[in-house]
């Protein structure tokens, strides 16, 4: 019933995901392993429904069907396919080559992507140098694209049954339109050039083309890039070399501490803003999407403000004297390490690196399961080992006490390195006794030396121990753990790609939402939105008809329901054939029901032109050679069939006639003849 119903819907591609989220969110309350197993495969279904239907798209048409993958569909509540294919875990549909294409043309803007040339690539960079001063002279971007005039009211496309987008009928078709895309919204492949009134042609282009260089997320990763690593160098000078107590030389902070203080403060604001700015309407929703689902990045990122500011009031309050000082140097070196952690999030965007990253990710939680096998091994060889014997006997130094800081001292602290092959220390403390009471004069008599020596006994005892402790940490779990990181390894080496690609998500979406300028200039930016803000507040109290401001949002938004409709029309008449399929029951992959020749370069057109194109003619052709090669072959076995009977029809009036039956002659019965009068 629900392959029937999305056959007769017109976006039946993202109605297919959300089918999948579904059953997938069912799936983690299954009772027993047969239901999730149901639920799994149900899962499956849909998830390769959604991905054949993208493929239909794409291969009729790939620029629209882009625009299918990222459109806000408000008949689904506002989400968009890629949205949906993501918080599903779907990597096979985020990782096909449309949704590749697609982040790539997101990736760059209005930037032409296809920047492979040496020469193209030194202008982008010399771009990027002079803060895109030079851009519209050295930068390829996308070509102009003529504004159309007008929209096709009169086409009407019959369905039996349909699903459509529904909105208020009050709002009126717009018959002109400069933009097919509103600009709050993802639209790289909305560019019209127009003439401006006030300036000339030449200024306004450059204008323009300097605007369109900085909102590229691209660009906006680069500058981001150059200035965390300023700030990483800015960070360690500071430590290193100017971190230092007031005097009265000195009674002021240094510079650099002033600058670092800045920039750390900046990154937090536009966490916070990120945060406000999340698809989730509810805050609960907001912290599920920020902490709980990348739990590992959001401990960083969290990690790293805290120990910084707890650094920075430690350092301001206990500063009188150095050893005073020394804590909060001590805090703010552990936080320096974890920043320079949080800079490996910026090779994610490199085919190469961004799957090692999810590597390290996911080892890491491999570890954090062993981990708990090692400190139980460690625990266990400490407390037995020292309470046999005590090494500190012959020493100076403390015995063990029942506190804190003596048992992690003899116990955790020792043992720890025994793990890295680390024995000298235990075996040179076991072997003084074993070399001392194992004199020529006791030698004869064993027995009566471990009984007149009980040191000797427990540091024999302590040494069989830490032999048998030795083979099961050193060889067998070590090598346990090596056998899990292979596991890992291995299982994201082989989806490479999609996980790359699904990875890249994420980042893209991020430079997305940020502002042109980088830390710590982006405070402008968020005082002009604290501005704007307060500034809409007030309206809404004073009741005040302002206009109204859209946030950024990652989706395709249509400037009008024209755009919509089209969108919707060509989903539906693209994946129609394959839902057909589908609801038929014939095992039908949607590679073969569009063939790659319907994919042509073209100039853009409308989704008339389209329709009308060679595209379905070769579309029909193929589905009328599949009816025909169908029924040629029903022919044939009725030939066959009829064949046979006539056979034996023949042995039965045979028969008849040998043992005289009837009077009448045998009848004869005719051969079977084709069409063109040939005889079988």
């Amino acid at each position: 019933m629900s392959k029937v119903i999305l056959s007769h819907m017109q976006t039946r591609t993202c109605a297919a995901l959300i089918a999948s989220k579904i059953f997938k969110s069912y799936e983690d309350y299954a009772y027993d392993n047969e239901s999730k197993d149901v639920l799994h495969g149900q899962a499956e279904e849909f998830e390769g429904y959604a991905n054949q239907s993208l493929k239909c798209c794409y291969n009729l048409d790939e620029e629209k069907a882009c625009e299918i993958a990222i459109r806000r569909i408000k008949l689904l509540g506002g989400v968009s396919c890629l949205q949906v294919a993501v918080d599903a875990d779907d990597k096979t549909f985020v990782g096909q080559p449309c949704c590749d294409q697609l982040l790539n043309s997101i990736w760059y803007d209005k930037i032409e992507p296809s920047q492979f040339t040496l020469l193209q690539r030194f202008g982008l960079l010399i771009s990027i140098c002079t803060f895109g001063l030079l851009a519209p002279f050295c930068v390829s971007f996308r070509e102009d694209k003529s504004a159309p005039i007008s929209f096709d009211n009169d086409r009407k496309k019959r369905y039996d049954m349909t699903v459509n987008e529904t909105e208020q009928d009050t709002k009126p078709l717009l018959s002109k339109t400069k933009e097919r895309l509103n600009n709050y919204g993802i639209n790289y492949s909305d560019i019209y050039a127009s003439s401006p009134d006030c300036c000339s042609q030449g200024c306004f282009n450059y204008f323009r083309r300097l605007k369109q260089f900085h909102e590229s997320p691209f660009v906006k990763f680069s500058y981001n890039s150059a200035s965390y690593i300023f700030f990483l160098l800015l960070f360690s000078y500071y430590l290193l070399f100017n971190f230092k107590s007031p005097t009265n030389e000195t009674p002021s902070i240094h510079w650099t501490e002033i600058l670092v203080i800045i920039i750390v403060t900046t990154m937090l604001f536009e966490d916070i803003r990120q945060f406000l700015r999340q698809d989730s309407r509810s805050m609960m929703g907001k912290f599920s999407n920020y902490f709980i689902k990348n739990l590992f990045v959001s401990l960083i990122r969290i990690a790293s403000y805290i120990l910084f500011y707890i650094g920075l009031i430690l350092r301001f309050t206990y500063a009188s004297t150095d050893e005073d000082l020394s804590v909060s140097k001590i805090i703010l070196a552990y936080d320096l390490e974890i920043w320079y952690i949080r800079s490996l999030t910026f090779l994610g965007v490199a085919r190469k690196m961004g799957p090692k990253l999810v590597m390290i990710r996911k080892m890491l939680i491999d570890l954090s399961f062993f981990t708990y096998i090692i400190l139980i091994a460690m625990i266990a060889y400490g407390v037995t080992s020292r309470s046999m014997y005590n090494y500190n006997a012959d020493n100076n130094t403390d015995d063990l006490e029942f506190d804190g800081r003596s048992v992690f001292r003899h116990i955790v602290y020792p043992t720890y390195y025994l793990m890295y092959g680390s024995t000298d220390n235990e075996l040179t403390a076991l072997d003084r006794i074993v070399l001392f009471y194992f004199d020529d004069k006791f030698y004869i008599d064993l027995f009566f030396c471990l009984i007149e020596n009980p040191d000797l006994s427990t540091s024999i005892a302590t040494q069989v121990l830490l032999a048998f402790h030795m083979l099961f940490v050193n060889i067998l779990l070590i090598n346990l753990l090596i056998a899990m990181f292979s596991y890992t390894f291995q299982t994201v080496q082989d989806q490479t790609d999609l996980v790359w690609r699904y990875e890249r998500y994420s980042l893209i979406r991020e430079y997305f939402d940020r502002p042109p300028l980088f830390p710590p200039f982006i405070i402008i930016t968020h005082s002009i939105e604290l501005i704007k803000f307060l500034k809409r507040r007030c309206s809404k109290r004073n009741n005040s008809n302002m206009k109204k401001s859209h946030a950024k949002i990652f989706k395709m938004i249509g400037a009008n329901r024209e755009i919509d409709k089209e969108w919707s029309e060509f989903e539906s008449y693209a994946t129609n054939l394959y839902a057909r399929t589908i609801v038929s029951g014939q095992p039908s992959s949607a590679a073969t029901l569009i063939p790659s020749i319907a994919r042509q370069e073209v100039p853009p057109t409308t989704l008339d032109t389209i329709n009308a194109s060679q595209s379905p003619s070769n579309i029909d052709l193929k589905a009328i050679n599949d009816e025909m090669a169908s029924i040629k072959r029903v022919i044939g076995d009725l030939r066959t069939y009829a064949e046979e009977m006539n056979r034996c029809m023949q042995w039965m009036m045979d028969a008849m006639e040998r043992v005289k039956m009837s009077k009448e002659p045998k009848p004869k019965l005719r051969s079977a003849v084709t069409t063109n009068g040939k005889i079988i």
